[in-house]
């Protein structure tokens, strides 16, 4: 799988973009690329799905994050 600067750079974003639309800080996506951070695991699957669909789907990088949804797990409290 490509480095994230070369997803990035491919979807035509900056850093500070690619950082509002995944509700982060500018600093945080340059942490991820000089590999001082990693991305938790749901950023990588919206990451990798928009680096997937982008160039298929007609749309700007905006809209494709923005239609896919994550499963969130449910958590159960145990009876009492």
């Amino acid at each position: 799988m490509p480095d994230l600067r070369t997803i990035r750079a491919g979807l035509g974003l900056s850093q500070a973009g690619l950082a509002a639309l995944l509700g982060r800080d500018a600093r945080t996506v340059r942490r991820w690329e000089n590999g001082e951070r990693v991305p938790p695991p749901e950023l990588w699957l919206l990451i990798e799905a928009a680096r997937r669909l982008v160039p298929h789907a007609g749309g700007s990088v905006a809209t494709v994050l923005g239609s896919l949804t994550l499963p969130t797990p449910r958590l159960e409290c145990p009876p009492r």
